[in-house]
Parts: structure tokens; C-alpha cells; sequence
């Protein structure tokens, strides 16, 4: 709470503490019953506000805020529990009469009316209004310099203030109030050493004034100082029992050091004293959020939103319980409403838009994404969290922009370097994600993963000695990394290096028993090796480890149709097409199976679904056609292989394939003229 309420706000809160009443779920307050008498009318006449403001002035002030709030009748509203801000209000007018009210006499009284008048709006929250009012015809000195001090205060303009707080202590160097007035004013300005130079002197004079103590411990506080902290509300607690800031504070203080013992002790002991104190309870469901006590959590942010059905921060908090506890539509909920009552927090919209992301609902999670970058275009996260979104849905140049973006709001985060390099990577950017990678790198050389990810952009080039040294490197700073094992395992089988892949393989196996790509690769390399046996036994303990892994199917389906056993290689497809039905690899391998079972209009079929999952499938483009050449239906397999050639070149898509499986057919005398037709006048190959 700033200190402009700081200094009698907790004054209030005492007298609330009898307002409270506990229900068996909920906390409520009750309402004042107060007359229909104006404010304004009667703000100086009630007895009751002179006796409060004499007796806070000899700090009797538990009693002293009994009488006023008897004195101060205050608007009716509705039936919510909106009442903090009015009570804040209510504590500066109370402060600020500490340096009007002696001296006010009747002449000036209406003037003082307007100013107190502005104060209390119909509508509090809305005042904006700057007053200007004219105080020449006031002859006391020490009234009109108080009068314009009321004014500035009132209108927010510390230069005016600070004039005449100076111009008001040099006429009362020994005024208490005038002295709290100062602290106050550097307290806000962050003069925090000038600031406790005046409470020492207000000590000293007022060595029991619990209140000097409480502002001195938030000055520690503010400079981090969570001992000298502690110890001061400890002292303004042992003179005054019942401050309930005190104790909240202290809750504070230890919920930072995470002795959530002593935080919740601290918490509810302000509650107790209180249990209109918002905050005390948003502190407290904090606490149990970070103790994982979920249901506590939200009881006590229910209860500060009881008080406050308004209070933007309470329901972010609340939907972030919501959200580790993965109820995603509570989460929605009450982080939309947390933007409802602050739409410009950027940090509310970033929050639902990780749910949504959660929840794979891309689009509403990049709008919430870049609504936030529109109000804070310098947030690197939301940017960061776009270029994920866009990742997922597989639109890559925009996932690219918005990494770049946020690597630029953030040069030395080394993270968003990696990611950056390895979605470029990804796109087949291979030397610009190895630029990114070598900052990462520079910024943290003993990442194993940054030094696998650039190992990965150098296979991309060809690279293979440099991708080797890389995964090397990463092997020497984390000797348990099987990726970078596996890894090499891979450079070598580019090389045909079978043996040797074998090797690295194996001991990615051997620290990671269960890793099927390894296992897959390792077959493969038994498989070129013609060690079938071995070959189709990796592949075995591949889908004894995971029969749902579509790669484990395909992987063996592959070893079938190359030992040309395609009813196997058939049903391995069909069982790949139930692991994964978006798996248009697998279609199209069905397709040729088919096809080398003569099934051509199976091949037809199946080709055609692969064809519409991937438009770059051009094996399964291939082979539609020569289905429906072996099917005789020559002048719309010339059309298609007319189209498709068209495309691949186009695309500069390999398709030796389709001209070997042409001359497959002319050497076992099947269709040779419409082949050679299709290889040399359509293909533009030579037989």
C-alpha cells in the first residue's frame, strides 16, 4: 500500500477488525448501518469526528477511530464488499484534517467542503479532477499554506506539495503531523535514507509511536533487508498488539524465504485482527498455492474476492491454481476475468494464452499472444510463446520471426538461441541455425544439448566430420547423453559405415535400453550388413517395447518388402495405419505392397489416400500411375505421370524411383513399349 495510506490506513483496519464474521465457506462483511445525511454536510459538525481527530492526535487510537467512524457517514453501495478503496480515501481526508481542522474556522469551511467533497466522488475510483481553488482571501498564514498543502496532495503534484511542506515545517519545525508528512514524501520519492533520518528523529521524541516503527520496517523491506525488517514490525507489534499490516508484512517476509509455517501464522493472525484484510487473504492463498494445498489456495482467494469481486490480480492468482491443477476451463474462466477488470495486463493475457496452448487451441492462444505484445512490445516471452504456437501448427517462417524477435529483446538468452537455431534447423536453414547455435554455445559452452543440436545442422550440410566432433563434444561434458551416441551412430550410416554405426548404437542402447530409434537404426544397419536374422530381431524388440510406436511397424514392414515377403509387409502396414492414421507413409508403403502383390487397384486406393495427406509424396504418385498402367488404363496413367513429372521438376523432387520401377516392367517384358514410351518421351530418361 503506498504511504501516502500506509500511515492511518492500518488506524481503519483496527476498527474493521469488529466488522467481520466468519460463514462455514465464505467471509463477509457487514454492512454499516449508516444514515441518509450527506457526507459533505456533515463531515465538521459531528462531535463524535472532533473527539476522533483529538484523540488520534494524542494517539489513543483504537478509540480514536471508533469516534470516526460513528462521525464519517458513509454512502450506502451496493451489495457487494467494495469498501477498500473508500476506506483508503477515508484515511487521507482523516490525515490530511491532522493539518487543516485546527485552524479551520467557518469562513473557509465550504472551501474545505469542496476539497474534501473531491475526495469522495459519487464514483471514488474515477476521480481525475484537478482542483483549482483560490485561497487569497484566507488571512491565516498558517491556514492558507495548509489549505494549499490539502490541494496539491489531493491533485498528485509532488513539486506544489513538497513547496508547501517546507514552507508549513519551517512555520512548525516540531509539528508531529507535519514531520509524518515528510516521512511520507521521501518515502514515495525513494529518498529512503533522508526518510529514516526523520523517523529516527520522530522516534526519539515519540519513542512508543508503534506507527514509526511500522514505516521504518517497510523502508527495510524495501531495500531487501528482510532482517532489520522483521525486527522493526516485531517492535510495532510489542507496542501495539494489533496491526495487522505488521503481521501480513511479516507473512510476507517469510513467504519469500519460504518458511510457509511461519507465513500462514503470520497471515491468519492478520486476518484475525482483521478479517476485511483483502490482501492478508491473497497472501495467504499465495501460501498454499506454494505448498501445493490447492483447495486452501482458492478458498482464501474466494474470500479476497468476496471483498473485492473486482480485484484483477486475486483472479489470475486463482486461475493459476487452476492451472497447475490442469482444470483448464477454471483456469479460462477466471483468467478472462482477471482481463475483464484489467485489460491492459499483458502478463493476464500471456497466462490464458499458455492454457490454450495447453489445451492445443493454437489460434486463440496466439491472439491472447500478440494482444500482449501489443501492449508490451518488449516482452520477449510473448514472443518467444508466438513462435511456438506457430511451430505447432507448422507455419515455420512465422515461428522463425517471432523466435528472432524475442532473441533480439533478449541477446543473452541462451535457451531462446537453441530453440531458434533448431526450429531453423528444422526448415532446412542449416548455416543460419548454426550461427544461432554458436552464440548459444558462446554463451554457455558446456550445454551438451546445444553442441547435439548444432551436430544436427552440420548432417543437415553434409558436414559429417564436423557433426561428429559436435556430438563428441557433447558426449565429453554428459557421458550418459545416448542422442549424441545415436547420433554418430547415424553419421556413420550416411557413410555406409555399418559396422561402425553398430557400435555407437549399441552403446546408446546400452545407457538408454529402451530407445527404439536405436534399436530401428541398428536393425537397419544388420539389415545392409545381410544379417537378417539380427536385423529382424532389433525390429522385434523395437514393437516388444512399444507396438503402438508407428515407426517400429514401418521400420519392420520396410525389412519385409526388401526380403520381398509383402503379405507380412501388408500387415505390418495395416497395423502402422492403427498406431497412426495420419501416417501417410504408411499408405503409401500399403500402396506399393499391394502393387507388388498385384493388387493394383489396392495400390490405386491406397496410394491416393497417401497422396491426400501429403501432396510432396511422390513415391505414392508414382506408383498410382504405374497401378493404373498395369491396370491398362494407359492414357491416364501417361496423363498422371505427364502431371506428376511436371510437379517434381518443378518442386525438384527426386523421382529415379518411378524411371527404375518403368524399367523393372521392360526387363521382365511387362508393358515394354508404353514404359520405354513413358521412361524416354515423358521422364526424358534414356533406357
Amino acid at each position: 500500500m503506498n504511504l501516502k495510506f500506509v500511515l492511518l490506513s492500518l488506524l481503519l483496519v483496527l476498527a474493521l477488525t469488529s466488522y467481520g464474521e466468519k460463514k462455514k465457506d465464505s467471509l463477509t462483511i457487514k454492512s454499516l448501518r449508516l444514515s441518509n445525511t450527506s457526507l459533505i454536510d456533515n463531515f465538521y459538525s459531528d462531535e463524535y469526528l472532533i473527539k476522533g481527530i483529538g484523540k488520534i492526535q494524542n494517539d489513543s487510537l483504537y478509540s480514536g477511530v471508533k469516534d470516526l467512524l460513528k462521525g464519517v457517514q458513509l454512502k450506502e453501495k451496493s451489495e457487494n464488499f467494495d469498501r477498500i478503496y473508500d476506506y483508503q480515501m477515508l484515511e487521507f481526508v482523516v490525515y490530511m484534517n491532522l493539518f487543516v481542522y485546527s485552524k479551520c474556522e467557518k469562513s473557509v469551511s465550504d472551501q474545505l467542503a469542496i476539497i474534501i467533497k473531491s475526495a469522495f466522488p459519487s464514483n471514488l475510483s474515477a476521480h481525475t479532477n484537478q482542483l483549482n481553488l483560490d485561497f487569497s482571501d484566507v488571512k491565516d498564514k498558517d491556514m492558507m499554506l495548509r489549505l494549499h498543502l490539502y490541494q496539491s496532495v489531493i491533485n498528485r503534484n509532488q513539486k506544489k506539495t513538497e513547496k508547501y511542506l517546507q514552507k508549513l515545517v519551517k512555520r512548525m519545525p516540531d509539528s508531529k503531523a507535519l514531520l509524518l508528512l515528510q516521512i511520507q514524501s521521501l518515502y514515495d520519492s525513494g529518498e529512503f535514507e533522508k526518510c529514516e533520518a526523520l523517523l529516527d528523529k520522530l522516534l526519539i521524541k515519540y519513542p512508543k509511536y508503534a506507527y514509526g516503527y511500522l514505516i521504518r520496517g517497510s523502508i527495510k523491506l524495501q531495500q531487501n533487508n528482510a532482517m532489520e525488517a522483521s525486527g522493526n514490525y516485531y517492535k510495532a507489534l510489542e507496542l501495539y498488539s494489533s496491526i495487522p499490516f505488521a503481521w501480513n508484512e511479516l507473512g510476507r517476509i517469510y513467504l519469500t524465504q519460504k518458511k510457509f509455517t511461519e507465513s500462514k501464522k503470520a497471515f491468519r493472525k492478520a486476518i484475525k485482527l482483521n478479517p476485511a484484510y483483502k490482501w492478508a487473504h491473497i497472501n495467504l492463498g499465495m501460501c498454499h498455492s506454494m505448498t501445493y494445498k490447492v483447495d486452501s489456495a482458492i478458498y482464501y482467494y474466494n474470500n479476497a474476492l468476496e471483498l473485492d469481486p473486482t480485484d484483477a490480480e486475486c483472479y489470475s492468482l486463482k486461475g493459476g491454481v487452476y492451472s497447475l491443477r490442469f482444470n483448464n476451463t477454471e483456469a479460462i474462466y477466471n483468467y478472462t476475468k482477471a482481463i475483464q477488470y484489467n485489460p491492459k495486463n499483458e502478463y493476464y493475457l500471456k497466462d490464458r494464452g499458455n492454457v490454450y496452448f495447453k489445451m492445443d487451441s493454437f489460434q486463440l492462444a496466439i491472439k491472447d499472444f500478440e494482444k500482449a505484445a501489443k501492449i508490451n512490445d518488449k516482452y520477449d516471452y510473448v514472443f518467444r510463446r508466438l513462435g511456438d504456437c506457430y511451430r505447432e501448427t507448422e507455419q515455420l517462417d512465422k515461428a522463425i520471426e517471432n523466435y528472432k524477435k524475442a532473441v533480439s529483446l533478449s541477446p543473452n538468452n541462451e535457451d531462446l538461441m537453441s530453440e531458434l537455431g533448431e526450429i531453423l534447423y528444422w526448415n532446412n536453414q542449416y548455416k543460419e541455425a548454426i550461427k544461432y547455435l554458436d552464440k548459444a554455445i558462446a554463451i554457455n559452452p558446456k550445454n551438451a544439448i546445444y553442441y547435439a543440436s548444432r551436430g544436427n545442422a552440420y548432417v543437415g550440410m553434409d558436414s559429417i566430420d564436423t557433426a561428429i566432433k559436435d556430438f563428441s563434444s557433447a558426449i565429453k561434458i554428459s557421458p550418459g547423453y545416448a542422442f549424441a551416441y545415436s547420433r554418430i551412430g547415424d553419421c556413420h550410416s550416411m557413410r555406409e559405415n555399418w559396422k561402425e554405426a553398430i557400435i555407437q548404437y549399441d552403446l546408446a542402447i546400452s545407457l538408454s535400453p529402451e530407445y527404439e530409434y536405436s534399436i530401428r537404426s541398428k536393425g537397419r544397419c544388420h539389415q545392409e550388413l545381410n544379417e537378417n536374422d539380427k536385423a529382424i530381431a532389433e525390429y522385434n524388440k523395437a514393437l516388444k517395447l512399444d507396438a503402438k510406436n508407428v515407426y517400429n511397424w514401418l521400420a519392420r514392414a520396410h525389412y519385409y518388402i526388401q526380403m520381398e515377403e509383402f503379405e507380412a509387409a501388408k500387415d505390418d502396414l495395416l497395423e502402422a495405419i492403427k498406431s497412426d492414421p495420419e501416417n501417410s507413409s504408411a499408405y503409401g508403403n500399403l500402396g506399393w505392397a499391394y502393387y507388388c502383390l498385384d493388387q493394383f487397384e489396392e495400390c490405386v486406393k491406397w496410394s491416393k489416400e497417401a497422396i491426400a495427406m501429403d501432396d510432396d509424396a511422390y513415391y505414392a504418385k508414382f506408383n498410382h500411375a504405374l497401378a493404373l498402367l498395369r491396370l491398362g488404363k494407359t492414357d491416364e496413367a501417361y496423363d498422371l505421370y505427364r502431371k506428376y513429372h511436371d510437379e517434381a521438376k518443378k518442386k525438384k523432387m527426386e523421382h529415379d524411383g518411378a524411371v527404375q520401377d518403368l524399367k523393372d516392367l521392360i526387363e521382365k517384358e511387362i508393358l515394354v513399349k508404353e514404359s520405354t514410351y513413358i521412361i524416354q518421351e515423358i521422364l526424358g530418361k534414356a533406357i
